[in-house]
Protein backbone atom coordinates (compact mmCIF):
# COMPACT_ATOMS: atom_id res chain seq x y z
CA UNK A 1 0.00 0.00 0.00
CA UNK A 2 2.74 2.33 0.56
CA UNK A 3 4.35 1.70 -2.63
CA UNK A 4 1.20 3.07 -4.27
CA UNK A 5 1.05 6.13 -2.00
CA UNK A 6 4.60 7.25 -2.70
CA UNK A 7 4.19 7.01 -6.06
CA UNK A 8 1.22 8.72 -6.55
CA UNK A 9 2.90 11.52 -4.21
CA UNK A 10 5.77 11.44 -6.56
CA UNK A 11 3.35 12.11 -9.47
CA UNK A 12 1.80 15.48 -7.99
CA UNK A 13 4.61 16.92 -6.70
CA UNK A 14 6.79 16.41 -9.96
CA UNK A 15 3.51 17.56 -12.03
CA UNK A 16 3.14 20.79 -9.80
CA UNK A 17 6.47 21.76 -11.32
CA UNK A 18 5.59 21.57 -15.25
CA UNK A 19 2.57 22.35 -15.65
CA UNK A 20 3.81 26.40 -16.88
CA UNK A 21 3.22 27.17 -20.41
CA UNK A 22 2.72 30.41 -22.33
CA UNK A 23 -0.35 32.86 -22.19
CA UNK A 24 -2.74 33.20 -24.47
CA UNK A 25 -4.95 36.20 -24.39
CA UNK A 26 -5.91 36.63 -27.94
CA UNK A 27 -8.75 34.06 -28.40
CA UNK A 28 -10.14 34.81 -32.12
CA UNK A 29 -8.66 34.69 -35.07
CA UNK A 30 -7.39 33.25 -38.50
CA UNK A 31 -5.85 29.78 -38.23
CA UNK A 32 -4.54 28.11 -41.13
CA UNK A 33 -3.98 24.29 -41.10
CA UNK A 34 -1.30 23.10 -43.66
CA UNK A 35 -1.14 19.43 -44.39
CA UNK A 36 0.56 16.64 -46.07
CA UNK A 37 -0.97 13.27 -45.74
CA UNK A 38 1.34 9.65 -46.32
CA UNK A 39 -0.94 6.65 -47.62
CA UNK A 40 -3.33 9.10 -49.77
CA UNK A 41 -3.04 11.52 -53.32
CA UNK A 42 -6.43 12.84 -53.00
CA UNK A 43 -10.10 13.29 -51.30
CA UNK A 44 -11.64 14.98 -48.63
CA UNK A 45 -11.16 16.13 -44.83
CA UNK A 46 -12.80 18.54 -42.38
CA UNK A 47 -12.63 19.50 -39.15
CA UNK A 48 -15.49 18.68 -36.97
CA UNK A 49 -16.37 20.13 -33.40
CA UNK A 50 -17.78 17.05 -30.52
CA UNK A 51 -21.12 18.68 -28.86
CA UNK A 52 -24.40 16.86 -27.56
CA UNK A 53 -22.87 13.43 -27.87
CA UNK A 54 -22.34 13.32 -31.97
CA UNK A 55 -20.03 14.95 -34.26
CA UNK A 56 -20.68 18.75 -36.28
CA UNK A 57 -18.24 19.34 -39.44
CA UNK A 58 -17.09 23.04 -39.19
CA UNK A 59 -14.90 23.55 -42.32
CA UNK A 60 -14.33 21.28 -45.03
CA UNK A 61 -11.43 21.04 -47.95
CA UNK A 62 -9.36 18.53 -50.44
CA UNK A 63 -6.23 17.33 -50.70
CA UNK A 64 -4.13 17.17 -53.85
CA UNK A 65 -1.28 14.79 -54.00
CA UNK A 66 -1.75 14.46 -50.59
CA UNK A 67 -1.76 18.07 -49.51
CA UNK A 68 -3.92 20.25 -47.97
CA UNK A 69 -4.40 23.99 -46.25
CA UNK A 70 -7.39 25.13 -44.92
CA UNK A 71 -8.17 28.80 -43.51
CA UNK A 72 -10.84 29.77 -41.23
CA UNK A 73 -11.87 32.34 -38.42
CA UNK A 74 -12.17 30.93 -35.20
CA UNK A 75 -13.78 32.66 -32.00
CA UNK A 76 -11.76 31.29 -29.45
CA UNK A 77 -9.17 28.48 -28.71
CA UNK A 78 -10.80 24.49 -28.97
CA UNK A 79 -10.94 20.76 -29.83
CA UNK A 80 -11.65 20.43 -33.16
CA UNK A 81 -11.27 16.42 -34.64
CA UNK A 82 -10.17 16.12 -38.54
CA UNK A 83 -11.96 13.42 -40.23
CA UNK A 84 -10.57 12.12 -43.54
CA UNK A 85 -13.08 10.40 -46.08
CA UNK A 86 -12.54 6.87 -46.15
CA UNK A 87 -10.48 6.83 -43.10
CA UNK A 88 -11.34 5.16 -39.99
CA UNK A 89 -11.26 7.78 -36.72
CA UNK A 90 -10.49 10.88 -35.94
CA UNK A 91 -6.88 13.00 -35.22
CA UNK A 92 -7.52 15.59 -32.20
CA UNK A 93 -6.16 18.57 -32.91
CA UNK A 94 -6.27 21.86 -30.38
CA UNK A 95 -6.96 25.03 -32.71
CA UNK A 96 -5.07 28.39 -32.43
CA UNK A 97 -5.40 31.57 -34.12
CA UNK A 98 -1.73 30.46 -35.73
CA UNK A 99 -0.16 28.89 -38.68
CA UNK A 100 -0.41 25.11 -37.78
CA UNK A 101 1.59 22.27 -39.66
CA UNK A 102 0.26 18.60 -39.73
CA UNK A 103 1.91 15.82 -40.85
CA UNK A 104 -0.43 12.54 -41.28
CA UNK A 105 0.63 8.96 -42.08
CA UNK A 106 -2.08 6.49 -43.24
CA UNK A 107 -1.66 2.52 -43.56
CA UNK A 108 -4.85 1.02 -44.72
CA UNK A 109 -7.95 2.80 -43.67
CA UNK A 110 -6.38 3.91 -40.20
CA UNK A 111 -4.30 7.07 -39.26
CA UNK A 112 -1.10 5.24 -38.14
CA UNK A 113 1.27 8.09 -37.27
CA UNK A 114 0.19 11.92 -36.60
CA UNK A 115 2.85 15.13 -35.96
CA UNK A 116 1.28 18.44 -35.25
CA UNK A 117 3.57 21.70 -35.15
CA UNK A 118 2.88 25.20 -34.40
CA UNK A 119 0.09 25.48 -32.13
CA UNK A 120 0.69 26.13 -28.49
CA UNK A 121 -2.27 25.20 -27.26
CA UNK A 122 -1.92 21.84 -29.32
CA UNK A 123 1.24 21.47 -27.25
CA UNK A 124 -0.27 22.49 -23.81
CA UNK A 125 -3.28 20.08 -24.76
CA UNK A 126 -0.75 17.28 -25.71
CA UNK A 127 0.96 17.46 -22.50
CA UNK A 128 -1.37 17.41 -19.70
CA UNK A 129 -3.22 14.36 -21.40
CA UNK A 130 0.15 12.89 -21.38
CA UNK A 131 0.65 13.20 -17.35
CA UNK A 132 -3.24 12.51 -16.81
CA UNK A 133 -2.72 9.14 -18.41
CA UNK A 134 -0.25 8.55 -15.85
CA UNK A 135 -3.24 8.60 -13.26
CA UNK A 136 -5.07 5.92 -15.50
CA UNK A 137 -1.63 3.40 -15.32
CA UNK A 138 -1.90 4.04 -11.32
CA UNK A 139 -5.72 2.79 -11.61
CA UNK A 140 -4.81 -0.13 -13.48
CA UNK A 141 -1.37 -1.25 -11.51
CA UNK A 142 -4.41 -0.96 -8.45
CA UNK A 143 -6.42 -3.24 -10.44
CA UNK A 144 -3.85 -6.07 -10.73
CA UNK A 145 -2.25 -5.57 -7.86
CA UNK A 146 -4.60 -5.37 -5.10
CA UNK A 147 -8.52 -5.75 -7.20
CA UNK A 148 -8.17 -8.55 -9.10
CA UNK A 149 -6.13 -10.77 -6.22
CA UNK A 150 -9.15 -9.73 -4.39
CA UNK A 151 -11.65 -11.12 -6.19
CA UNK A 152 -9.84 -14.30 -6.73
CA UNK A 153 -8.99 -15.20 -3.41
CA UNK A 154 -12.25 -13.74 -1.88
CA UNK A 155 -9.97 -11.67 -0.17
CA UNK A 156 -11.55 -8.45 1.51
CA UNK A 157 -8.70 -6.75 2.89
CA UNK A 158 -7.22 -6.71 -0.70
CA UNK A 159 -10.58 -5.34 -2.25
CA UNK A 160 -10.68 -2.57 0.90
CA UNK A 161 -6.92 -1.58 0.08
CA UNK A 162 -8.10 -1.39 -3.64
CA UNK A 163 -10.78 1.28 -2.97
CA UNK A 164 -8.93 3.13 -0.78
CA UNK A 165 -6.28 3.90 -2.89
CA UNK A 166 -8.50 4.58 -5.92
CA UNK A 167 -10.09 7.31 -4.04
CA UNK A 168 -6.64 8.61 -3.03
CA UNK A 169 -5.45 8.39 -6.80
CA UNK A 170 -9.13 9.95 -8.15
CA UNK A 171 -8.22 12.96 -5.51
CA UNK A 172 -5.03 13.07 -6.57
CA UNK A 173 -5.94 13.28 -9.81
CA UNK A 174 -8.30 16.27 -9.13
CA UNK A 175 -5.88 18.09 -7.69
CA UNK A 176 -3.52 17.97 -10.49
CA UNK A 177 -6.25 19.22 -13.07
CA UNK A 178 -7.57 21.64 -10.37
CA UNK A 179 -3.75 23.05 -10.04
CA UNK A 180 -3.26 23.73 -13.64
CA UNK A 181 -5.63 26.63 -13.50
CA UNK A 182 -5.07 27.67 -10.14
CA UNK A 183 -1.12 28.21 -11.79
CA UNK A 184 -2.01 29.15 -15.40
CA UNK A 185 -5.45 31.06 -15.18
CA UNK A 186 -5.70 31.57 -18.87
CA UNK A 187 -4.88 28.50 -20.23
CA UNK A 188 -7.71 27.20 -22.70
CA UNK A 189 -6.24 23.86 -22.82
CA UNK A 190 -6.24 23.33 -19.25
CA UNK A 191 -10.20 24.22 -19.40
CA UNK A 192 -10.63 22.02 -21.78
CA UNK A 193 -9.20 19.26 -20.09
CA UNK A 194 -11.29 20.39 -16.70
CA UNK A 195 -14.88 20.26 -18.91
CA UNK A 196 -14.08 17.11 -19.87
CA UNK A 197 -13.20 15.56 -16.47
CA UNK A 198 -15.86 17.82 -14.54
CA UNK A 199 -18.03 14.73 -13.87
CA UNK A 200 -15.04 14.03 -11.31
CA UNK A 201 -15.56 17.64 -9.56
CA UNK A 202 -17.77 18.71 -6.42
CA UNK A 203 -19.41 21.86 -6.49
CA UNK A 204 -17.06 23.29 -4.18
CA UNK A 205 -13.98 22.37 -6.15
CA UNK A 206 -15.41 23.54 -9.20
CA UNK A 207 -16.41 27.06 -7.72
CA UNK A 208 -13.01 27.18 -7.07
CA UNK A 209 -11.35 26.42 -10.54
CA UNK A 210 -13.67 28.83 -11.79
CA UNK A 211 -12.98 31.40 -9.67
CA UNK A 212 -9.26 31.27 -10.68
CA UNK A 213 -10.08 31.40 -14.53
CA UNK A 214 -8.80 34.85 -15.98
CA UNK A 215 -11.30 37.13 -17.64
CA UNK A 216 -9.21 37.20 -20.19
CA UNK A 217 -10.94 33.38 -21.87
CA UNK A 218 -13.99 33.61 -20.47
CA UNK A 219 -15.29 33.83 -23.99
CA UNK A 220 -13.82 30.09 -24.63
CA UNK A 221 -16.13 27.56 -25.10
CA UNK A 222 -14.85 25.39 -22.53
CA UNK A 223 -14.78 28.14 -20.00
CA UNK A 224 -18.66 29.12 -21.18
CA UNK A 225 -19.62 25.45 -20.48
CA UNK A 226 -17.65 25.27 -17.56
CA UNK A 227 -19.58 28.00 -15.99
CA UNK A 228 -22.31 26.31 -16.74
CA UNK A 229 -21.83 23.48 -15.30
CA UNK A 230 -21.18 25.13 -12.13
CA UNK A 231 -24.81 27.13 -12.53
CA UNK A 232 -26.49 23.32 -13.11
CA UNK A 233 -24.72 21.84 -9.88
CA UNK A 234 -26.03 25.08 -7.85
CA UNK A 235 -29.11 24.84 -9.32
CA UNK A 236 -29.27 21.44 -7.68
CA UNK A 237 -27.49 21.13 -4.63
CA UNK A 238 -27.81 19.56 -1.35
CA UNK A 239 -30.73 21.90 0.24
CA UNK A 240 -32.68 22.88 -3.40
CA UNK A 241 -35.54 22.37 -4.24
CA UNK A 242 -35.80 19.79 -6.79
CA UNK A 243 -36.26 21.11 -10.79
CA UNK A 244 -39.27 19.03 -11.79
CA UNK A 245 -39.35 17.31 -15.35
CA UNK A 246 -41.42 14.76 -17.36
CA UNK A 247 -41.31 11.12 -18.62
CA UNK A 248 -42.72 8.65 -19.95
CA UNK A 249 -42.14 5.10 -18.38
CA UNK A 250 -41.97 1.61 -19.84
CA UNK A 251 -45.57 1.61 -20.87
CA UNK A 252 -45.27 5.26 -22.61
CA UNK A 253 -47.25 6.59 -19.89
CA UNK A 254 -46.01 10.27 -18.24
CA UNK A 255 -44.71 10.27 -15.01
CA UNK A 256 -43.52 13.56 -13.52
CA UNK A 257 -41.32 13.56 -10.69
CA UNK A 258 -43.30 16.38 -8.50
CA UNK A 259 -46.05 13.91 -8.55
CA UNK A 260 -43.87 11.56 -6.79
CA UNK A 261 -43.16 13.57 -3.97
CA UNK A 262 -44.88 14.46 -0.39
CA UNK A 263 -45.96 11.32 0.55
CA UNK A 264 -42.43 10.58 1.93
CA UNK A 265 -38.78 10.20 1.05
CA UNK A 266 -37.77 9.58 -2.70
CA UNK A 267 -34.62 8.14 -4.02
CA UNK A 268 -34.09 9.16 -7.47
CA UNK A 269 -31.78 6.76 -9.11
CA UNK A 270 -30.38 7.00 -12.52
CA UNK A 271 -28.61 4.12 -14.15
CA UNK A 272 -28.56 2.25 -17.05
CA UNK A 273 -29.11 -1.30 -18.27
CA UNK A 274 -25.42 -1.42 -19.42
CA UNK A 275 -23.81 0.40 -16.72
CA UNK A 276 -22.03 -2.39 -14.70
CA UNK A 277 -21.43 -0.23 -11.66
CA UNK A 278 -25.34 0.30 -11.16
CA UNK A 279 -26.02 -3.12 -11.99
CA UNK A 280 -23.97 -4.06 -8.89
CA UNK A 281 -25.93 -1.61 -6.77
CA UNK A 282 -29.19 -2.31 -7.65
CA UNK A 283 -29.19 -5.17 -5.18
CA UNK A 284 -28.25 -2.84 -2.04
CA UNK A 285 -31.08 -0.27 -3.57
CA UNK A 286 -34.11 -3.49 -3.48
CA UNK A 287 -33.02 -4.72 -0.28
CA UNK A 288 -33.44 -0.86 1.45
CA UNK A 289 -36.66 -0.48 -0.32
CA UNK A 290 -38.24 -3.81 0.09
CA UNK A 291 -37.50 -2.55 4.11
CA UNK A 292 -38.77 0.53 4.39
CA UNK A 293 -41.18 0.97 1.24
CA UNK A 294 -44.40 0.66 3.18
CA UNK A 295 -42.32 3.18 6.10
CA UNK A 296 -42.36 6.38 3.30
CA UNK A 297 -39.43 5.43 1.50
CA UNK A 298 -39.81 5.21 -2.49
CA UNK A 299 -37.30 4.74 -5.57
CA UNK A 300 -37.90 6.34 -9.07
CA UNK A 301 -35.64 5.00 -11.64
CA UNK A 302 -34.72 7.14 -14.84
CA UNK A 303 -32.73 5.63 -17.49
CA UNK A 304 -29.88 6.39 -19.71
CA UNK A 305 -30.64 3.87 -21.89
CA UNK A 306 -31.26 4.03 -25.55
CA UNK A 307 -32.33 -0.11 -25.98
CA UNK A 308 -35.99 0.08 -24.97
CA UNK A 309 -36.07 -4.50 -24.60
CA UNK A 310 -32.62 -4.38 -22.84
CA UNK A 311 -34.15 -1.12 -20.58
CA UNK A 312 -37.19 -3.33 -19.70
CA UNK A 313 -34.98 -6.60 -19.42
CA UNK A 314 -32.68 -5.00 -17.00
CA UNK A 315 -35.77 -3.84 -14.84
CA UNK A 316 -37.34 -7.79 -14.79
CA UNK A 317 -34.18 -9.26 -14.24
CA UNK A 318 -32.65 -6.83 -11.15
CA UNK A 319 -36.09 -7.21 -10.09
CA UNK A 320 -36.94 -3.40 -9.53
CA UNK A 321 -40.00 -3.02 -8.34
CA UNK A 322 -40.81 0.83 -8.14
CA UNK A 323 -41.45 3.95 -11.07
CA UNK A 324 -39.17 3.96 -13.98
CA UNK A 325 -38.45 6.83 -16.87
CA UNK A 326 -36.39 6.97 -19.79
CA UNK A 327 -36.24 8.61 -22.88
CA UNK A 328 -34.46 6.35 -24.35
CA UNK A 329 -31.99 8.75 -26.13
CA UNK A 330 -28.53 7.70 -23.59
CA UNK A 331 -26.29 10.37 -22.05
CA UNK A 332 -28.56 13.03 -23.51
CA UNK A 333 -31.42 12.12 -21.27
CA UNK A 334 -33.11 15.20 -20.30
CA UNK A 335 -33.21 14.41 -16.68
CA UNK A 336 -29.60 14.00 -16.12
CA UNK A 337 -29.28 16.90 -18.03
CA UNK A 338 -30.89 19.35 -15.74
CA UNK A 339 -29.33 17.51 -12.72
CA UNK A 340 -25.96 17.61 -14.52
CA UNK A 341 -25.66 13.73 -14.47
CA UNK A 342 -22.19 13.23 -16.23
CA UNK A 343 -21.22 9.69 -14.49
CA UNK A 344 -23.81 6.84 -13.20
CA UNK A 345 -24.88 5.46 -11.04
CA UNK A 346 -26.16 8.77 -9.58
CA UNK A 347 -28.85 9.27 -7.31
CA UNK A 348 -30.46 12.14 -5.26
CA UNK A 349 -32.62 12.04 -1.76
CA UNK A 350 -35.66 14.41 -1.86
CA UNK A 351 -37.45 15.07 1.44
CA UNK A 352 -41.25 14.93 1.84
CA UNK A 353 -41.40 18.89 0.28
CA UNK A 354 -39.14 18.29 -2.70
CA UNK A 355 -35.49 19.02 -1.46
CA UNK A 356 -32.78 17.21 -1.86
CA UNK A 357 -31.43 16.32 1.24
CA UNK A 358 -28.31 13.88 -0.01
CA UNK A 359 -26.63 12.79 -3.00
CA UNK A 360 -24.99 9.87 -4.18
CA UNK A 361 -25.48 7.48 -1.02
CA UNK A 362 -24.96 3.89 -1.46
CA UNK A 363 -25.13 0.79 0.10
CA UNK A 364 -24.65 1.03 4.06
CA UNK A 365 -25.16 4.48 3.67
CA UNK A 366 -28.20 4.45 1.82
CA UNK A 367 -29.85 2.41 4.17
CA UNK A 368 -28.37 4.65 7.41
CA UNK A 369 -29.58 7.45 6.45
CA UNK A 370 -33.52 5.97 5.24
CA UNK A 371 -33.37 4.48 8.64
CA UNK A 372 -32.02 7.41 10.54
CA UNK A 373 -34.74 9.68 8.78
CA UNK A 374 -37.82 7.59 9.10
CA UNK A 375 -36.86 6.98 12.65
CA UNK A 376 -37.05 10.26 13.82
Amino acid sequence: MKKFVLLIGLIVLCWSCNTTTEKFSDLGGEFTLKGEIDGRTYGTLALEIYEDGGFEEMFSGEFVDGIFELQAEIESPGMYYLKINDVDGYVPIFLEASEIQMDLKIDSARFAETKISGSEMHNAYENFSEQIKSFDETDNEIYQVYYKSGKEQDNQEYLDIADSLWEENRQAKIEFMANILKEDGDNVAAAYLINRNSYLFELDKLEEIVDHIDPSIETASDVKKLKDRLAVLKRVDIGQPIVDFSMQDTAGNDIQLSDLTGNGFLLVDFWASWCGPCRAENPNIVAVYEDYKDKGFDVFGVSLDKDREKWIQAIYDDELDWNHVSDLVGWQNKAASLYGVRSIPHSILVDPEGIIIAKNLRGEELRKKVEELLNQ
